[in-house]
């Protein structure tokens, strides 16, 4: 037995390639298919992944408000030992993009959560935590950036709904 879990951006998806008639329940979501089937969905890279044995299971986290206080999980990550965090400038502190791009999101009055001191575990982590539709095949400041954009999106389509 092998594992597939869907990494596409979808909120479902069907199997249309194996015949396993699974259906993934959003990103993330893992079903147990046999070694026939990981064959036949293992060269659609960007739709799953073919996991060896059942990932841990871990509880869904709940989805914040888009005025929570960020995940203290998050913040500690970005004051780790210059070895587990992202490339640091010499001082411990991480170094800013080169084109002078900051990774900040809104927290609330005057308060910003900067992710440039998360490493891309943390970074998908966070997007998962807050239900941003990510491409996490993205890494560093690519992934950053996807994450701002996405987290921007949603907070102008919740503001949206709020006044409509």
């Amino acid at each position: 037995m092998k594992f597939a879990r869907y990494v596409g951006l979808k909120a479902s998806k069907t199997d249309n390639i194996s015949d396993s008639g699974h259906v993934w329940n959003g990103h993330g979501d893992v079903r147990r298919v046999t070694t026939e089937q990981a064959a036949k969905l293992r060269p659609h890279r960007d739709v799953w992944e073919i996991l060896d044995s059942e990932p841990e299971a871990a509880p869904a986290p709940a989805p914040a408000p888009a005025s929570a206080a960020p995940d203290p999980a998050l913040q500690q990550g970005a004051n780790q030992a210059p070895a587990d965090q992202a490339k640091t400038n010499g001082s411990g502190e991480p170094k800013k993009p080169a084109d002078g791009a900051q990774y900040l999101l809104p927290q609330g009055e005057g308060q910003a959560l900067d992710l440039s001191g998360l490493n891309n575990d943390q970074l998908r982590a966070f997007a998962d935590s807050q239900a941003l539709a990510v491409d996490r095949r993205k890494t560093g400041d690519n992934l950053r950036a996807a994450i701002v954009e996405a987290y921007a999106t949603k907070a102008a389509a919740a503001t949206n709904t709020a006044a409509g």
